[in-house]
């Protein structure tokens, strides 16, 4: 794999999401970036056909760990340490930092 080159592709017809897009569940909010997506629309399906999906899929998932697909808090954590890179990515599930990468 050639140097700043993704293992995981995007569909050619991928689009990001509007940036005022409120959505908190990542399979409907980043649909257009998945394959799965794609494949649904060019099969015939509409893109309410494949978002009903989603919610019903989620809401069994919801019905065994009470939470469902939610997209992870993230953030950015600058100047922690001299011993650490100036900024790492960090996730805050519920208020602290739970997991950081630089």
């Amino acid at each position: 794999m050639a140097s700043g080159q993704s293992w995981l592709t995007t569909p050619p017809d991928a689009t990001w999401p509007e940036s005022s897009d409120a959505e908190l569940n990542p399979y409907v909010r980043w649909r257009s970036l998945l394959w799965s997506w794609h494949y649904a629309l060019k099969r015939g399906w509409s893109d309410e056909d494949y978002v009903n999906l989603i919610i019903k899929i989620d809401e069994q998932v919801s019905a065994i760990d009470k939470s469902g697909f939610r997209i992870t808090p993230t953030g950015v954590w600058e100047n922690i340490s001299e011993d650490l890179p100036t900024f790492c990515f960090c996730e805050t599930l519920d208020g602290t930092i739970t997991s950081f990468s630089r």
